[in-house]
């Protein structure tokens, strides 16, 4: 019984559809859960009104961009009808719950996750914010 659930658990983390920028934040998302801190340096995708007003970008608000910028996302058409007009990569300062309720909510729509692998591990190392 405990093998078939352990089958099932790793066929569903390696075939889970994640947004990409699900994708892009697990490994904050998941370090954040798995190795609480008080204080921490994360990086967090927001976008600018017109107002200059700034908030978190969730999925709705960001598209893949694939040539290769620091930020692989551009704002959505939706996004700018909403009018976002600019995308941030900007460091916060949050401690590892602050961080991980904010993915939650606004990224992660509240799912409670886990997702293992190589290749997953690696891209935590290079996401990880330098001045950690």
């Amino acid at each position: 019984m405990a093998g078939v659930l352990g089958i099932s658990i790793f066929t569903y983390q390696e075939y889970q559809i994640w947004t990409p920028l699900q994708d892009w934040y697990f490994n904050e998302y998941s370090l954040a859960h798995d190795f609480p801190t008080q204080r921490g340096n994360y990086w967090l995708l927001t976008k600018t009104d017109r107002a200059g007003h700034r908030s978190v970008a969730g999925n709705s608000d960001v598209v893949s961009d694939t040539r290769g910028h620091l930020i692989p996302f551009n704002l959505s058409q939706r996004a700018r009808q909403q009018g976002a007009v600019q995308l941030n990569l900007e460091t916060v300062h949050y401690s590892s719950a602050q961080m991980e309720q904010i993915l939650r909510e606004q990224v992660f729509s509240g799912q409670l996750t886990v997702r293992t692998g190589s290749k997953q591990i690696a891209r935590s190392v290079v996401r990880r914010h330098p001045m950690l």
